[in-house]
């Protein structure tokens, strides 16, 4: 399921951590420009563990997210594992679990 409002380049700099939908944690690394197939795109750089770069189509950024969680500085994701992808299923399966707060909400 995507978000319905994309991030905005603006709120984007060089160096922010991202969190990709399929790849995890990523850094932020610029805007660049190529040419494919005889068309110039824009795409949004991403670094990722193991010298992993993902060229992300700014057309293609619901995909990702800002990483926010202040004062920790997380660990790049290496593109291809598995282990997003299960560390992503459990968190959902964990909001999806009866709170056992002891104020009872």
């Amino acid at each position: 399921k995507r978000k319905s409002t994309p991030i905005l380049l603006d709120d984007l700099k060089k160096g922010d951590f991202v969190v990709h939908e399929n790849h995890g944690i990523g850094k932020f690394n610029g805007l660049v420009q190529i040419e494919v197939l005889g068309k110039k795109g824009e795409f949004a750089e991403i670094l990722y563990a193991g010298d992993d770069k993902l060229l992300l189509p700014i057309e293609n950024l619901d995909l990702i997210d800002r990483y926010i969680a202040p004062g920790i500085v997380p660990t790049l994701d290496k593109m291809g594992k598995s282990s997003f992808i299960k560390n992503k299923q459990k968190a959902k399966e964990n909001c999806a679990l009866p709170c056992t707060c002891r104020d009872g909400s």
